[in-house]
């Protein structure tokens, strides 16, 4: 049987961002007003036992957030991110969002061959990224690279990254099973 709190707390922290009500029921397959009632039960949980996280619950949907009392912690933590060298990984993905931008997180999870989430976060917080909607589907996001990012290699504009048509007109895509080596494909 279903454990309608596990299940919901689940949903919630894997959502990341606010997740209508509406859709945690059909998820669950339980009435609306049954997961209000159980958020609102989470929640109380989560504040009489003084715990790291919170809900935030508006009319028709909720968030998982952090404790407030744990700002000065959490800042703590964003800043030592923000304060440490761009990995490879992010490096990669900021070099693809550059020269085959505006791209959904799912080409670029195409062309890399994995989740891509937590290196557009970090990427968004560092403001070397920006997301805009997509011009043709509302429920999709783009990313671009922005002025800031720009500002920090010198240019003035993207088409002046090295080698910017050549590489703006091929795909890299993860690698070549056969031979180990990265395969380029022209779009």
């Amino acid at each position: 049987m279903l454990n309608l709190h596990s299940a919901l707390e689940s949903l919630i922290f894997a959502s990341g961002k606010p997740i209508e009500i509406k859709k945690l029921g059909k998820i669950c397959n339980v009435e609306e007003k049954k997961v209000q009632e159980t958020l609102k039960i989470l929640n109380r949980e989560y504040e009489k036992n003084d715990r790291g996280l919170r809900l935030i619950l508006q009319s028709d949907v909720v968030q998982m957030v952090t404790n407030p009392k744990n700002s000065e912690i959490v800042k703590s933590l964003s800043s030592s991110e923000l304060a440490e060298d761009l990995s490879a990984v992010s490096l990669e993905s900021l070099t693809i969002i550059a020269y085959k931008g505006p791209i959904t997180r799912a080409e670029l999870e195409a062309i890399r061959g994995v989740n891509c989430l937590y290196v557009l976060r970090n990427l968004l917080i560092r403001g070397l990224i920006e997301k805009k909607q997509h011009p043709k589907d509302s429920r999709l996001g783009i990313y671009a690279v922005t002025t800031k990012f720009l500002r920090h290699l010198g240019l003035n504009k993207i088409s002046d990254l090295p080698n910017y048509e050549e590489m703006k007109a091929k795909i890299i895509q993860p690698v070549n099973e056969k031979k180990d080596e990265p395969v380029v494909l022209a779009k």
